[in-house]
């Protein structure tokens, strides 16, 4: 995991084969879960059928890690390693585009949210 803001944790995975990034930051420890597109050069946050981003809370930054997780597993499918793309020190070295919202159409998963 990176840790290069204080307070900040993230870490790429693949879920059946797409490549996503995990970004856990805050008090309470809040997961941010975006897709990566363009060989690693941009970022897209993944949202939920109202079209608001997914965001996953714990009291602490690795269980709120380990519920991304969880979530990206059920919605892509087995976690596997990163996607190979370099290293980048942070989040902000992403082009993020935060207007292209990828939406989870499935309903009964994001019913009680």
């Amino acid at each position: 995991m990176t840790d290069a803001n204080p307070g900040m944790l993230q870490q790429e995975f693949t879920f059946g084969g797409v490549a996503c990034l995990i970004v856990t930051f805050g008090l309470p420890a809040t997961a941010h879960v975006y897709q990566i597109d363009h060989d690693g050069q941009t970022v897209r946050p993944l949202a939920d059928r109202r079209g608001h981003p997914i965001e996953l809370v714990a009291t602490q930054a690795v269980d709120a890690m380990g519920r991304a997780v969880r979530y990206l597993e059920a919605r892509y499918g087995a976690m596997g390693a990163a996607p190979g793309c370099p290293g980048r020190p942070d989040l902000f070295h992403y082009a993020i585009l935060d207007d292209q919202p990828i939406v989870d159409e499935r309903p009964e998963e994001l019913d009680s949210r």
